[in-house]
């Protein structure tokens, strides 16, 4: 992950070693993908508990994320067929950086 941010990257690389222990390839590559994309400087907004995350192949689209139990959900079609999606990857290695929950508004940027 090449971010200026060391907490996000360890973040990153802890998550990415669970993952790769499991052998679960497509958290692997959910986890790539948010790398990725936090990298290049895509925004995280978190507003009242909710946090919203664009989506990466349709402009002008955000997707609504929530935890539940403990998880993070969100409204992406990957995500509700029970896959894992670049969105829930992205908040969880930002949460696990320590920068959730935040105030109830706070943009994040890697």
């Amino acid at each position: 992950m090449k971010t200026g941010n060391e907490k996000v990257r360890q973040a990153f690389k802890e998550m990415m070693n669970a993952a790769v222990d499991r052998k679960d390839k497509r958290r692997i590559n959910a986890l790539h993908k948010a790398a990725a994309l936090l990298s290049a400087g895509v925004r995280l907004r978190f507003v009242g508990g909710v946090l919203f995350v664009p989506s990466a192949t349709n402009a002008g689209v955000l997707y609504r994320l929530w935890k539940e139990n403990g998880v993070w959900k969100c409204d992406c079609a990957a995500s509700l067929r029970g896959e894992p999606c670049w969105h829930t990857a992205a908040a969880a290695i930002i949460e696990r950086a320590g920068y959730l929950p935040a105030p109830s508004y706070q943009t994040y940027a890697a």
